[in-house]
């Protein structure tokens, strides 16, 4: 069973939005090794139709992952992170 984690990346430059969606993706992995679990978070993150909503679809996919746009609001990413 997971949680939910929630950002707006309005406002944010590339860089900072890039450096937390991957410290996310890092510390939902580092907390699946250190408790020897499988446990997986969903992330719900806004960004609007600009150049972040691209490089965090890509940075996503790079990590093995599968994000998707939210049905009826283009500028949401979904992503479950494993």
């Amino acid at each position: 069973m997971g949680s939910r984690i929630h950002r707006d990346y309005h406002g944010f430059l590339l860089q900072e939005a890039m450096k937390d969606a991957e410290d996310i993706i890092y510390d939902v992995r580092a907390r699946n090794l250190r408790l020897k679990k499988h446990v997986h978070e969903d992330v719900e993150i806004i960004t609007g139709n600009g150049v972040i909503k691209e490089h965090l679809i890509a940075l996503f996919e790079r990590y093995g992952l599968k994000p998707s746009v939210k049905l009826g609001n283009s500028g949401v990413i979904l992503c479950t992170i494993e």
